[in-house]
């Protein structure tokens, strides 16, 4: 690339751990919508060390879009999450998106490598984690 690494190309240094998918996810606007489901269907997702986490950044989104997950608890939490963000999620519970705004959500998702360094990082971050 002309002038250095693309900006995803250094979120992806980052992250202290092999990588495993990097791709990037559209929601489109007006109702786009990912139904309530879960992520189990590779056996490799979790936290512990080997398995594979997965990460979202959105680099596009509108006030619009509004993600939710339940807890083991049946307890949901719905959230936005902003431009710049790094969020973690874990797959594995019940999680839905839908995209009510007028323009496309695009997020960079990551699926690394769980390890200590990665743990290290999510547990030293704010309250953007799930």
């Amino acid at each position: 690339l002309r002038g250095g690494l693309s900006q995803g190309e250094r979120v992806l240094e980052l992250f202290p751990s092999t990588l495993h998918r990097i791709r990037l996810m559209n929601l489109s606007p007006n109702g786009g919508e990912l139904e309530r489901h879960t992520d189990q269907v590779d056996p490799d997702i979790g936290v512990k060390n080997g398995n594979v986490m997965r990460f979202h950044f959105p680099l596009a989104t509108n006030e619009d879009v509004l993600f939710t997950t339940w807890q083991v608890d049946g307890t949901k939490k719905t959230i936005h999450m902003k431009e710049g963000e790094c969020w973690y999620l874990d797959i594995r519970k019940p999680h839905s998106a839908v995209n009510n705004g007028t323009t496309d959500r695009i997020h960079l998702v990551v699926d690394v490598e769980a390890n200590d360094k990665i743990r290290e990082l999510i547990d030293g971050a704010s309250n953007r984690v799930f």
